[in-house]
Formats: structure tokens, C-alpha cells, sequence
């Protein structure tokens, strides 16, 4: 914290390719340590999913990932975000808001008190005012529509603490692949001239995720705004065969009915991601 760190550029010059390259690996060699343990399960929702994507179909990452880790659950993995059905991202997108942020601002995004409290306690306020109708209404925009999810437990543990802080690099890096143009999961692209400087060609390295040899289960939301059908079924013929061994969409899911959503939606995907968890899948 401080002022600076909250304006240093070189502190916030990294985007989601570089936690997963650092960050990652580093979790999973943590919980290998505390645990004693051999192999583990990963367990990753949202960006949590997309990081360890580009971790295992690392070169210098992917054989110590498929060495410990039993299975990678993903839970709305994300990859290609080109078909969001949410307009407020593709109108973002589009303008190349976060392009211009970033050359303004190219610290962190809403990272501090002072930046996410005050529109926190606006989301709050305003939610409470028209009796949750504008909660609802953000709540589609960034994560999608479901008849599962309920609104006093997202109110509670999402807007209570989010928006929060990021990298504007690393908000910008993720726009880059929605919207118009080719389908790409990528890494930041700086425009060509850069990118011959940063990675010796013109255009970013594509994330290969035909690499990738760890077991995967996904579980996917219909209603998703971040996995639209489309995005979700490229990323999985992608993938190498046998590698997937569970992938199930479910009727009426958000983004976030996996943590929001209310005790009809927990008895429908709690038990078969117990049993994904369970099973040793090196063995079968």
C-alpha cells in the first residue's frame, strides 16, 4: 500500500499471463509444502481458471503441474471471450476504454480505499433504494441471469466487496480478447512494433492449450456471460484427447451461481464436484 506503490508503474505492469506464470505455481508449491502431500486438486473459479490454463500449457510449468495435481476443476473456466453475451463488456471493448485508461492511469484499477469504498457504498446504497433492482441489473451485466441466485448472498459477498482492485494492464489485457475479430487467448498484446520487441514477433504468443496433459473438469453455466457456448466449445476441442474428463453445463447458471446461488442450486452441482474431487483420476 501507500502512494507509492499505488502509483508506480513498474509494480502494476503485469496482467493475468504473469500470475499465472509466477503466482500459480507458487500456490500450488505452497499447499504441496503445508500438506506433505504428493499430488493435490485444483480448484480454480473465474480467473482462477484462466491462470491455471496458461500455467499448464507452460513449457517450464506443465510437466510439475501434471507431476502434482490430480485433477483441475474448473469452475466457469475461462479462456476465449470473444461471444460475451454481456453488452456493458462488449461496449467497453469496443470504445478500447481500458487501451485509453492505461495510458493515462497505468497503475492500479479501483486498488485502494480511497478508489473502490466510495462506488462500493454507492452500489449499496442505490441497491437497498430501488430494493435490490439495480443489484440485479449489474449482477446480469458481469455475471449473468439465473433463477438460482440469490441476491441478499451476492449483495452480501460479492458487492460488498467488489469492485476491487486489479491492474488497469491486466483489465486491458482481458479486453483484448472480447468483441470483434478473431477468437484469441493470448498474451498482452502491445501492438506489433512492441511485440516483435517484447516476444520476437508481431503478433503475442497464443496460449496452446493442445499442450495441456493435466486432467480437467469443467463446469460450466448456461447463463454465463464469460463461457458463452461458442467460446466454451472452441476451448474444448482444443484440448488433447482424454484430457477432459468431466464437462457439464448447467441449466440457468450465472457466473456466480456457484457461490451465490441458493440451496436448489448448490444440491445440483456440490454432489458431482464432490465426487470429481474424490476420484483418482492418474489411475483410471
Amino acid at each position: 500500500g501507500g502512494r507509492e506503490v499505488d502509483q508506480n508503474a513498474k509494480f502494476w505492469n503485469w496482467t493475468y499471463s504473469t500470475l499465472a506464470r509466477n503466482d500459480c505455481p507458487a500456490i500450488v508449491a505452497k499447499v504441496l509444502h503445508e500438506t506433505g502431500a504428493e499430488r493435490i486438486n485444483y480448484v480454480g473459479w473465474s480467473r482462477g481458471t484462466n491462470q491455471a490454463f496458461i500455467a499448464m500449457q507452460d513449457p517450464a510449468l506443465k510437466a510439475y503441474f501434471e507431476r502434482h495435481i490430480n485433477i483441475a476443476t474448473m469452475i466457469a473456466p475461462v479462456t476465449y471471450s470473444k461471444h460475451t453475451s454481456s453488452l456493458s463488456l462488449q461496449s467497453l471493448a469496443a470504445a478500447r476504454a481500458f487501451d485509453l485508461l492505461h495510458r493515462v492511469w497505468p497503475y492500479g484499477f479501483l486498488s485502494t480505499d480511497a478508489d473502490y469504498k466510495p462506488l462500493n457504498w454507492l452500489v449499496q446504497t442505490v441497491c437497498l433504494a430501488t430494493g435490490g433492482a439495480v443489484c440485479e441489473l449489474v449482477k446480469e451485466q458481469m455475471f449473468g441471469p439465473s433463477p438460482y441466485d440469490d441476491m441478499e448472498v451476492i449483495s452480501m459477498g460479492f458487492f460488498s466487496n467488489f469492485p476491487a482492485g486489479t491492474a488497469v494492464k491486466d483489465v486491458q489485457h482481458f479486453m483484448q480478447g472480447v468483441g470483434s475479430g478473431e477468437a484469441r487467448f493470448q498474451d498482452f498484446d502491445y501492438g506489433s512494433r512492441d511485440n516483435l520487441a517484447e516476444y520476437g514477433t508481431a503478433a503475442p504468443p497464443r496460449f496452446n492449450l493442445t499442450a495441456i496433459q493435466t486432467p480437467l473438469a469443467f463446469f460450466r453455466g448456461e447463463n454465463d456471460v464469460y463461457t458463452e457456448i461458442r467460446d466454451h466449445t472452441k476451448m474444448v476441442q482444443e484440448l488433447a484427447p482424454g484430457v477432459l474428463k468431466y464437462d457439464k453445463t448447467f441449466r440457468g447458471f450465472s457466473h456466480c451461481t456457484w457461490a451465490g446461488g441458493n440451496a436448489a442450486s448448490w444440491q445440483m452441482w456440490w454432489p458431482d464436484f464432490l465426487r470429481v474431487l474424490k476420484r483418482d483420476w492418474r489411475a483410471s
